[in-house]
C-alpha cells in the first residue's frame, strides 16, 4: 500500500481524497445491511486499488487508512476469518495491543 498524501494536509483535505465505493458481496456487506448501514464506504483514494485487490482475493476488510504520510497509522483491518489468507499473501499482523492474538 502506498500513500500519496502530502505532509501537513488538513482534515478537510484528507476527507476530500476519499473515494466512495460499493462493498463487494461478502460478510461485511451483509453485516452492514443487517444494521441498516450503507453498502458504500469511503476509502482513501491512494489505496482504493489495494483494497479492491484484497477483496478480489477473498479478504474481508472492516476498515482501512493509508496513514496520510504518517499523520495516522497505516492499516487494514480484516475479519478474523481472513487473517490466515492475509498471512498466505505475505502480510504481517501488527496490533497496538501486544496481548491480542489471533
Amino acid at each position: 500500500m502506498g500513500c500519496s498524501c502530502k505532509s501537513g494536509m488538513s482534515e478537510t483535505e484528507i476527507r476530500e481524497r476519499h473515494v466512495l465505493i460499493e462493498l463487494p458481496h461478502n460478510l461485511e456487506r451483509t453485516r452492514r445491511i443487517k444494521k441498516g448501514l450503507s453498502t458504500s464506504i469511503a476509502i482513501d483514494g491512494c489505496i482504493v486499488e489495494d483494497i479492491i485487490h484484497l477483496w478480489r482475493n477473498g479478504i474481508i476488510t472492516t476498515g482501512c487508512c493509508c496513514g496520510h504520510n504518517g499523520y495516522f497509522p497505516r492499516m487494514v483491518n480484516v475479519n478474523p476469518e481472513s487473517v490466515d489468507k492475509m498471512y498466505s499473501m505475505g502480510y504481517e499482523q501488527f496490533h497496538n495491543d501486544y496481548t491480542f492474538k489471533i
